[in-house]
């Protein structure tokens, strides 16, 4: 009885942990509710229209958008196939129940840091064994870092801003198979899951800091390592299951298309010296002040550190140096890495490692009374409300637009800002970041006639009517004489069923990699639709059973 007492208030204090999650997310944003302005990180325009697409979809009676037809100049490119998509479904959920868009974009930001401080937290009271002052600590240095704050405002990456999420799930999860009694295999594979499905160039670097556990495990030489290795592999294996619809999606599309895959960049022109990386600490930006103020410490308390605590604060310096000149990136820019795009993306795993280094030397410092804890836990939420001020302080002069962008009057690619007034305007003309990734090779040579919506009749640039649906788009053509042929205003990835007043019809590939189609005499109605492969519906049905049966797995390991 005194068990089951014990465990009813142990889960009252964690609702309260989870509680005041809540309210904190809610209350640090209420500055952006306020502001009711959305400023232009480098990704902002890119992952608006995303949300736009999925929401157009459901108001519309679609579900999942293969293809992007309300957004994205309306090209149909399969961007959420190649993107993951699935937690941008809440943003586009939340835009039914608030009006204001701006708001709506801003209810989905305080989700996120939820998110983060929750799942932080939950992998915190499994590695301290349930030790809940570290935890939420961990948890708030993380959750509030200056790195989340850049990811999420300054660069309004959702996709980054998701991953990181489930990187506290994904490093402890890995060490626990090897340093641990219980290999929690299913929170890898949930962790990792969560990763694929929400940025894939997170998911290389998240792999590479898993390998890197791995390789410490095998040379520490623990004990049934064979053993663990089989639990890796269940692992692995349940994250294939769970991410089989997008890994199927994701590999498909390269293959039947020779795609232009989101720009590479110099490497070494993307890493910041140890001076400027200094210096954009002190201002609490990139790594942070707070972080930057204990590895100075680090030096006092290093041999009261246990091994363990040394491994992994070892990990986070050695990560903030990888960001450096120091670190020969260039050696790195023909392989897979280089796909990273900017090596700086490795500060949100230092961050996660120097938070729990943080921790440890609090535990070191045996800093435990609640008198002394109190302004320990304000400091992240006030360093977080001061860059809020800082970025509204910045961001207060940047151009408002107010206007419906078009080929002669564009956009700026990034630092502006959008009111809820304004906020279609962002939907519409779209030549901004990744307004033309994941398209075939050579049409973005064609880019300024097909963000008109140009066709093409015996080469001759016609302007046609259109109308959207979801996962598709239905144009009407006259044409004078049988047996012309219209080059449509759509991207071909050659996965379509197309028919012309009615009648399914074959079609072809342009030099614009379009959608090609001969028409009957007189007026003709082209609707093309796109039709997912019998292997990418079975993995749908596959990454939900797979579901399903983590659900029951989880469930099992509780009872």
């Amino acid at each position: 009885m005194r068990n089951i007492k014990k465990s009813i208030n142990f889960f009252r204090n964690d609702l309260a942990v989870y509680f005041f999650f809540a309210l904190l997310s809610t209350v640090l944003m209420l500055p952006f509710y306020k502001h009711n302005l959305l400023n232009a990180g480098s990704d902002m325009q890119f992952h608006l229209n995303r949300i736009n697409e999925i929401y157009q979809n459901m108001r519309n009676g679609g579900f999942f958008p293969y293809l992007s037809t309300y957004s994205f100049n309306h090209m149909g490119t399969p961007l959420n196939l190649l993107y993951p998509a699935p937690f941008l479904f809440v943003f586009a959920a939340l835009r039914f129940v608030i009006s204001n868009p701006v708001t709506a974009t801003y209810a989905g930001i305080s989700l996120i840091i939820f998110a983060a401080l929750s799942v932080t937290y939950f992998t915190g009271m499994k590695y301290w064994n349930k030790q809940r002052r570290k935890s939420l600590l961990c948890a708030l240095f993380y959750g509030l870092s200056a790195s989340y704050f850049e990811v999420i405002f300054q660069s309004f990456d959702l996709g980054e801003a998701f991953a990181m999420i489930f990187l506290p799930l994904v490093i402890y999860g890995t060490y626990s198979l090897f340093f641990r009694d219980k290999a929690e295999w299913v929170l890898l594979a949930l962790g990792m899951s969560g990763v694929i499905y929400s940025h894939v160039l997170s998911t290389v670097i998240y792999v590479f800091y898993a390998l890197i556990i791995l390789v410490i495990a095998l040379v520490a030489a623990r004990a049934k390592v064979r053993q663990r290795l089989q639990s890796l592999l269940y692992a692995v294996l349940l994250t294939s299951c769970l991410t089989a619809f997008f890994i199927v999606g994701f590999v498909t599309t390269i293959l039947k298309t020779h795609l232009a895959i989101t720009q590479v960049f110099v490497l070494e022109d993307h890493t910041d010296g140890l001076g400027t990386l200094l210096v954009n600490s002190l201002n609490n930006e990139q790594l942070g002040i707070l972080p930057l103020f204990f590895i100075f410490l680090l030096p006092l308390v290093w041999r009261r550190l246990k091994t363990e605590a040394r491994v992994i604060a070892g990990i986070g310096l050695g990560t903030c140096l990888l960001v450096t000149p120091a670190f020969p990136w260039g050696m790195l820019q023909n392989t897979p890495f280089a796909f990273i795009q900017f090596p700086t993306r490795l500060l949100v795993v230092a961050s996660l490692f120097l938070a729990v280094t943080m921790v440890n030397v609090f535990a070191v410092l045996q800093i435990s009374a609640k008198k002394k804890l109190i302004p320990i836990f304000l400091l992240p939420l006030l360093l977080f409300s001061g860059n809020t001020y800082l970025f509204f302080n910045s961001t207060k002069n940047q151009p408002l637009i107010n206007y419906q962008p078009n080929a002669s009057r564009k956009m700026p690619l990034i630092n502006f800002q959008v009111g809820s007034k304004d906020f279609n305007n962002l939907l519409g003309y779209n030549a901004g970041v990744g307004s033309t990734d994941y398209w075939p090779q050579g049409s973005s040579n064609y880019a300024a006639e097909l963000f008109a919506g140009t066709a093409l009749i015996d080469n001759k640039k016609v302007q046609i009517e259109r109308s959207l649906q979801p996962n598709g788009a239905t144009f009407e053509v006259f044409v004078a004489k049988k047996g012309k042929a219209v080059d449509l205003p759509m991207l071909n990835y050659h996965t379509y069923t197309v028919t012309v007043n009615g009648k399914v019809v074959s079609y072809t590939n342009s030099k614009r990699n379009t959608i090609k189609v001969k028409l009957q005499h007189g007026k003709n109605q082209i609707k093309v639709t796109y039709q997912p492969t019998a292997l990418l519906v079975w993995s749908k049905y596959l990454s939900l059973l797979a579901a399903l049966g983590t659900i029951w797995l989880l469930f099992k390991k509780r009872k």
